[in-house]
């Protein structure tokens, strides 16, 4: 165990870890009856309903490498959208954790509705997305306008922390 602990550090110290590979991911969704859905190079799609044509598209957006759970190892924050083919285009994030370069999918949290992300951090075990939201009086339509926030701590699963909103 000692000896594993050293090479992550060295690996850590020369900066040669390896990019957590997420070509094929298991993530757990609402939108589906199995409750997951598999995601192959960051897509993948499901019927709407029984005998329908029509699809439930799921897609990530964005990724960022960081150390969540601060073990040596690159875990990955994935954005990912589910476009619902008209009733909406829903942004989750989902924490993906290394381990021992096999990726596991953590649960995800809703960020919202046809929103835009403007930013994804992850700071002293803080992860924050920056996005732009409609307003109440807005429709859906049209283009977001109201600047917003979301925070979550890493406990071994997201915990939101509240945040004001002017």
């Amino acid at each position: 165990m000692k000896i594993i602990a050293i090479l992550i550090s060295l690996l850590t110290l020369c900066g040669c870890q390896q990019q957590l590979d997420i070509e094929r991911l298991q993530l757990i969704t609402s939108w589906s009856e199995s409750g997951k859905v598999e995601l192959y190079q960051g897509k993948a799609s499901l019927p709407a309903a029984a005998n329908s044509s029509s699809k439930i598209i799921f897609k990530i957006q964005q990724q960022l490498d960081t150390d969540l759970n601060q073990d040596g190892l690159m875990d990955k924050i994935i954005i990912l959208t589910v476009d619902t083919v008209g009733s909406g285009l829903f942004y989750y994030l989902y924490p993906v954790i290394n381990d021992n370069t096999q990726a596991i999918a953590k649960e995800g949290v809703l960020i919202g509705d046809r929103v835009i992300i403007k930013n994804l951090s992850h700071h002293s075990n803080i992860i924050t997305v920056q996005y732009l939201k409609h307003t109440v009086e807005q429709s859906y339509s049209e283009h977001p306008q109201f600047e917003s926030e979301l925070k979550w701590q890493w406990q071994q699963e997201l915990v939101a922390i509240p945040t004001e909103t002017p």
